[in-house]
């Protein structure tokens, strides 16, 4: 294929540039895949290849909010919850856990400083270094 981007594209035709994380929905219908360089979360449908930005505006950076507003840097991994309501994504080069809302794309910061580190705690406190990969077990419990 072909690297780059385009959105509400279908299936050969769908570009992504150094996809990294792969996560298939609980029901099968669609996966996410984290498009690293293209700074977003792309969300491709099982039965008719349709592909589309689920979450990210494309320009690299950091910010909380609506599907075509968050911004992201170097997303790397991504799972999805048992319930299929949100993913989890390991957002690298921000050292950040973002969640985002799988009906509406918003994206908000689940854990993180923003700094680079190893520090145990709860949301701003605890502090990764580039976290690439992320699972989510079927009683909702995430590690990297």
């Amino acid at each position: 294929g072909v690297s780059g981007f385009n959105d509400d594209d279908v299936g050969t035709n769908a570009q992504f540039s150094h996809p990294s994380g792969v996560a298939i929905a609980p029901d099968g219908a669609f996966v996410l895949v984290a498009d690293h360089i293209n700074h977003r979360i792309r969300r491709v449908d099982i039965t008719t290849g349709a592909t589309a930005t689920l979450a990210g505006s494309g320009n690299k950076g950091f910010l909380d909010g609506a599907r075509g507003s968050a911004r992201f840097d170097g997303p790397f991994g991504v799972a999805i919850d048992p319930s299929g309501t949100f993913a989890l994504v390991a957002d690298a080069y921000n050292h950040q856990i973002r969640r985002v809302d799988i009906a509406t794309g918003a994206t908000t910061t689940l854990a993180g400083s923003g700094s680079a580190g190893f520090l145990d705690g709860a949301g701003a406190i605890a502090r990764f270094q580039y976290p690439r990969g992320i699972a989510i077990n079927p009683s909702g419990t995430f590690a990297l």
